[in-house]
């Protein structure tokens, strides 16, 4: 018996100390080069982060909205949570990409500590380390653990609250904490708005008898409807209209045309076409089309997404030699009727429903709520083969896995961290930190200063990486009136209008900076010298610009006094100033 309880302790430290192997390996995987891979943060990630040191700073977004539960942003109304949860690092880091990335960073790690433990409970410690291994070295989770990932944080939620079920006695009030975890999941993504209800009715059917055993597995319960039904309230059936309808594909009318009144004309809108061609077959078809996608070996193991702001160019969400073991896993808990078969398959087949919904599937971030179903099931798979084999060719076995796993890793390793920063780098924001330095540097000589392109939210990187007092910025943003389909974009702020160039009229103006993609600007924009003439002099003043210090006659000159280049040496933008007569050479590049 001695003996006996010696060998536990001691498997338990061995598993221990793989565990904080594994988990320590994950989180430098995550940490490393944090603030420069991915290039820079996307405007989502400088918008969550902005919003989290306004909150900090006034307890209102923006927009001025109190502790809201649904942000506006650009008009695609982000979820709250995220933002929520980055205050205090952003409290003690201060607004810079570390701050924001590293709740993502701090959840994805969690989260492969969460799953070892229900996989340990679910199968046994072996495996649960296995699959801690494919979570921690996952292109997929290393990709969304980076980044500033709603889906990432999502994910931990749902972990979590399934953790609770598996972990805690069904007399314990910690059972309540399913239901608050679960329903945070719909608060952070917008995905969870569709998948979250799905997998608590697949929990609630699993886990029946624990959460109807005692009182607190209804409150648990009642505790999930009433913080779903608050969020949805606030959010899917009021704001977030205007961000879901643009998502749908059915909301797009290019697709409309081509799909249905197009087809209809051909048919001369015959019954037949008005029964074939209409928005519910569409639909249909859509989905389906979309959902098989989802579970294609290109999308999965082979090239990914084409979203460079979701997916590694050319590079799988998964590694190539995981294929064969996803399909014996889900093959070998049904054939050996493991008791967690029915919550693995049906979370794996719910989870891609909302990203079949939209214009833009297979969509690495919509369909992220597959996780951590899918390690598990690999790491399944992978231990059930083993066990298959005879003893004599386990060793083989897992030398081969072993080599698979380092030459996969390595490939991973060298796309992601050295090719990905020069081929996604236009993808990303280190060109607009560079401009924003480069624009702070050279405004203090000119009296206007504009910046190309609201729609892609340039302002928000101004907002980010100068940091003005976010009560200035709730008064003093000037917003363009929203568009048709609901985004709203700023147009000016100080000092800086945000507007498309008119090359042909900015040239005449003197005493101004202009910042624009290098591919808008004309090649002799850098470098003219325009003499005014009546006719132009007027045009000016019917397009109510500030004519003062201009004459018929008068020179105004253009130069090119600064760029933005891209790591491989493209140029990306351009920073043009005009000035009345010829420029001082202080002002040439």
């Amino acid at each position: 018996m001695e003996l006996s309880h010696f060998e536990f302790m001691k498997s338990n430290r061995t598993t221990l100390l793989f565990l904080v192997i594994i988990i320590f390996g994950a989180l430098i995987l995550r940490l490393v080069q944090l603030g420069a891979v991915p290039p820079g943060l996307n405007r989502d990630e400088a918008a969550l982060g902005f919003t989290a040191y306004s909150l900090l700073k006034t307890g209102r977004d923006e927009y001025g909205k109190f502790l809201p539960l649904s942000l506006q942003s650009f008009g695609d109304w982000k979820l709250p949570a995220y933002a929520y949860v980055s205050i205090p690092f952003v409290a003690i880091f201060g607004l810079n990409e570390w701050a924001i990335r590293l709740p993502s960073v701090l959840a994805g790690v969690v989260t492969i500590a969460i799953t070892f433990a229900i996989a340990s409970k679910l199968f046994n410690r072996k495996i649960g380390l296995l699959v801690a291994l494919l979570m921690a070295i996952s292109p997929w989770h290393v990709f969304f653990s980076r980044v500033a990932s709603e889906a990432n944080l999502a994910v931990f939620w749902v972990s979590l609250a399934w953790l609770v079920l598996v972990l805690v006695s069904q007399r314990s009030p910690l059972v309540i904490l399913f239901g608050l975890f679960l329903s945070l999941s719909i608060l952070t993504y917008h995905g969870n708005h569709i998948f979250t209800p799905l997998i608590f009715l697949v929990f609630c059917f699993t886990y029946r008898k624990k959460l109807l055993a005692k009182p607190w597995g209804y409150i648990s319960l009642l505790l999930f409807g009433l913080i779903a039904g608050i969020t949805y309230s606030r959010t899917l059936f009021s704001a977030d209209q205007t961000k879901i309808s643009g998502l749908l594909s059915i909301n797009d009318p290019s697709v409309v045309h081509n799909s249905i009144e197009k087809n209809r004309l051909i048919a001369n809108n015959s019954l037949i076409s008005k029964l074939t061609a209409n928005k519910y077959i569409f639909l249909a078809e859509h989905f389906g089309q979309n959902y098989l996608k989802a579970f294609s070996p290109e999308f999965l193991f082979v090239s990914g997404g084409g979203n460079l702001q979701h997916n590694i160019p050319d590079f799988g969400n998964l590694y190539l030699f995981e294929a064969p073991f996803l399909l014996l896993g889900l093959f070998s808990i049904f054939y050996f009727k493991h008791k967690s078969r029915w919550i693995l398959l049906l979370w794996l087949l719910l989870a891609p429903i909302g990203a079949s919904l939209t214009k833009d599937a297979p969509h690495s971030a919509r369909q992220f709520a597959v996780f951590p179903v899918l390690p598990l099931i690999i790491g399944y798979g992978l231990y059930t083969t083993s066990e298959f084999l005879r003893r004599q060719y386990r060793l083989f076995f897992w030398s081969f896995i072993g080599l698979a796993f380092i030459i996969n890793f390595i490939l991973f390793y060298e796309r992601y961290f050295v090719l990905f920063p020069y081929k996604a780098y236009a993808a990303w924001g280190d060109s607009y930190k560079e401009m924003v330095y480069k624009l702070q540097q050279q405004r203090i000589h000119f009296n206007q200063v504009f910046v190309t392109r609201p729609d892609f939210s340039p302002y928000i990187y101004y907002l980010f990486y100068t940091k003005p007092n976010p009560l200035r910025v709730q008064k003093e943003l000037v917003h363009y009136p929203d568009t048709s389909e609901g985004f709203s974009h700023v147009r000016y702020f100080d000092g800086i209008t945000y507007e498309k160039n008119n090359w042909t009229r900015e040239l005449m103006v003197p005493g101004r900076l202009y910042v624009d993609w290098a591919e808008s600007v004309p090649s002799g924009a850098t470098q003219s010298a325009i003499i005014i003439t009546k006719t132009e002099l007027a045009e000016l003043k019917r397009a109510n610009i500030d004519t003062s210090g201009l004459a018929i006659g008068s020179v105004v000159t253009s130069r090119l006094v600064d760029t933005v280049d891209a790591p491989d040496g493209s140029l990306l933008f351009y920073l043009i100033a005009t000035y009345n007569g010829t420029p001082s050479a202080e002002f040439t590049p």
